[in-house]
Parts: C-alpha cells; structure tokens; sequence
C-alpha cells in the first residue's frame, strides 16, 4: 500500500513523501514511527511503516474484509489449524517454539543442549509400531533464535505461510505463524487475533522505562502519547536482563532503548490504550543490540 490516512491530520501520506524527509533529516523515519498513526484510507484499518531500505517502503495494514486495498485481513479471530497429513508423518512442517536458556557453542552460535543445531532437523526416532516417526525432525528456535531471523528477513512469517508450515507453542498447541508473531508496530488492540490470546511480539524498541507505581519496567514501540503498546518486564527478570546483556553495553535499562526485542506471552489492553505483552517465563523474551539488525 502507497498510502495512507495520518490518523491525527486526516491527510493522506504517501510513502514516498516519508522516505524523502529521512534522506533529508536523519531520524525523522523513526520519529513519524514513534509519533503518528496510520489507518488505510478505504476501510480505516490499522496501517504501520515499512521501509525496506533508504528508497524503498510502503504501509502495510490490517483491512477489513472486502477492503479493495492490498494487504492481510484479520476481522476474525483465528481458526484452529488442521493438520494436513497424518500427525505421525506431519512433524516435520511444524517450527518448535523452545523456552529454555540459550546455550551457545565454541563459536558462539546457538546450539541445541544436545549440541544440535537448532535451526536444522532434529535427530531421526521410531515410532512404537516400527514406523519411522518424524517428530524429531521438526525444526525448532528459542526466542533468540527466532529474532535473529525475523530481523533479517521480513517476509520470514509470510515464508513460513507459504511453504505450508505451522508452528507449535506453549498454551496454545500449533498455530499458524500469521496469526501467532505480531510486530510491535502491528499492535492494534481492534484486532481479535491478537487480544487476549498468547501471541509472540517482536520490535524495535523505541524506549524502554519503569513505572514507579506499578513497579514494572517497560519496553515501548513508540513515544508517550502515540505508544502502541509494550513489552511490560517484571523488576527481578528486568535485573536477569541487564545482567546477561552487560557485555554489550547495558548498565541500565534505559540502555535497551533502540534494541530489538521479542516476547512471547499474553496480550492485554494497557490504560493508555495500547497492547500490552507479559513474557510467559524469564526465558520467552530475548533482546538484540540494533547494530546486529539490517532494518531500521
């Protein structure tokens, strides 16, 4: 979509007028992120910024059914996910979502506690009737994982889609991918699909602060006032996160402003307005520096 309704002035936005003003002034991409809402111009439903590099973006949007303009639909909660063979010989198209403590190799690279490779299928079992049983083959990340790849790539989700595979996640069984990894700038609390429901959130953080009155520690999408919605951390794992990333950097957790972050947990509506996500254990969120990242 080329362009798209500015919720505060009315006036419609293209794309280009806002890669433009980012080659002009640095940061003002980030700032039309954090401060202004979108909506498509055809049926008002909710939009977001791309940018898939300095001259290229567009708005991606969730429309309302029969909406003429591109792009995906979710007027209906999401539909249990049918599998498409037999479940003894349908594992290997499911993606396992792991929460454990990430364990790195020599080299530094992820690995499984076995020493597998947790991005490459899994070793080969029997079933109890002699059968080759291929559970094991399926492909699995822990959340660290699982960011590394959705911030290089962001068509990953929809890959997953289309080569027909489905993921597998604590509370709520398998579920397809477009209806379980939500980006923070897709956080829309009109949005059945995502309220209420264990979803995996993942996003650049544009600050990240504590509430003195709740005592929580939150990881924000945007500025106050235009805020989507946040990561809200408890202030024992807020510790557990500072220390783990004190190697690059972190003394504070103001530091993690302008990280990447992904989360998987329950949504809720925050009293501001926006979607809120509370990390189902210690281990289902993760936080990368944005210098590892190749979109901003």
């Amino acid at each position: 979509m080329e362009s798209a309704r500015d919720c505060g002035t009315g006036t419609t936005i293209n794309i280009a007028n806002l890669l433009r003003a980012e080659r002009r002034e640095p940061g003002s991409w980030a700032q039309a992120k954090a401060e202004r809402s979108w909506e498509c111009p055809g049926c008002q439903g909710f939009a977001w910024m791309v940018k898939r590099n300095s001259s290229a973006g567009h708005f991606s949007a969730h429309h309302a059914t029969g909406c003429l303009m591109e792009g995906r639909q979710v007027d209906n909660a999401p539909g249990v996910v049918e599998p498409r063979r037999r479940p003894l010989n349908n594992d290997a198209s499911v993606l396992v979502l792991r929460l454990d403590s990430r364990v790195t190799g020599r080299d530094g690279q992820e690995i499984h506690a076995d020493g597998s490779d947790p991005d490459s299928a899994g070793r080969r079992g029997s079933a109890l009737d002699g059968r080759v049983h291929q559970e094991g083959h399926s492909q699995s990340h822990n959340v660290s994982s699982l960011l590394r790849h959705l911030i290089a790539d962001e068509g990953y989700v929809q890959g997953l889609v289309d080569a027909g595979r489905v993921m597998e996640v604590p509370e709520r069984g398998r579920v397809s991918p477009e209806d379980l990894i939500w980006s923070m700038d897709e956080l829309d609390p009109r949005n059945r699909a995502m309220m209420g429901r264990h979803v995996i959130v993942w996003g650049k953080v544009y600050s990240a602060n504590h509430h003195q009155r709740t005592g929580s520690w939150f990881l924000n999408q945007g500025a106050a006032g235009y805020n989507k919605g946040a990561v809200e951390i408890s202030e024992d794992l807020a510790a557990v996160l500072i220390t783990l990333n004190a190697r690059n950097g972190v003394e504070a957790f103001s530091d993690f402003s302008g990280w990447y972050v992904i989360a998987y947990g329950k949504t809720r509506l925050m009293a501001n307005g926006g979607v809120g996500i509370t990390p189902l254990c210690s281990d289902a969120v993760a936080l990368l520096p944005a210098a590892r990242g190749r979109r901003s």
